[in-house]
């Protein structure tokens, strides 16, 4: 019995691409079903463009001089934790008609790479929030104001992110009926 549990506890958090059904040229497929909601974020093109929208942003908040370096970074930081937390990890489902309901309980970084952690995917989108938590802190010099705004928004998205997160509600919350209800073993 204590092999069987180890051989499952194993399987839970050992990942590879072979377990996914990788063709050996990095696509990840889930059971033969394309995920078309998140397949467009594999590309390094959309990285780049992700990275260059980002800092088109923080220019424009930035060059209007209604806000400091410390500010604009901080309102960047916010308004972008907030976008992505939303939309990554809030909002589940797909807008693909075609995959019948496949992907309804989950959220879009649930779907991303099939659930895979720690892809390079996954772990760019982890990197993101960890660099634009940075410059306000640096540019306040740790001052208790921007900590408080900025350092909970980096936790709540890194937490968030985490492999042992996935598929867990919270208190419920988010939880969707008949999908992550309890499950009791008898």
């Amino acid at each position: 019995m204590a092999a069987e549990a180890e051989e499952v506890y194993r399987r839970k958090f050992s990942y590879s691409l072979a377990d996914a059904g990788d063709d050996g040229q990095g696509v990840i497929d889930s059971g033969g079903m394309l995920n078309k909601n998140t397949e467009w974020l594999q590309n390094p093109f959309t990285w780049a463009f992700y990275v260059c929208f980002v800092t088109v942003i923080w220019a424009i908040l930035h060059m209007t001089q209604l806000f400091s370096f410390a500010e604009s970074t901080t309102v960047l930081n916010v308004v972008h934790g907030l976008v992505t937390f939303l939309f990554f990890h809030w909002i589940k489902g797909s807008p693909d008609e075609f995959t019948q309901g496949e992907w309804n309980g989950l959220t879009f970084w649930e779907q991303l790479d099939a659930g895979l952690p720690w892809t390079p995917t996954k772990k760019f989108l982890m990197l993101v929030p960890a660099l634009l938590c940075l410059p306000p802190l640096l540019a306040s010099d740790y001052d208790s104001f921007y900590v408080a705004v900025n350092l909970p928004i980096f936790l709540i998205l890194e937490t968030a992110k985490l492999p042992s997160m996935h598929r867990v509600r919270i208190m419920s919350i988010n939880a969707t009926a008949g999908i992550d209800d309890l499950k009791k073993y008898h």
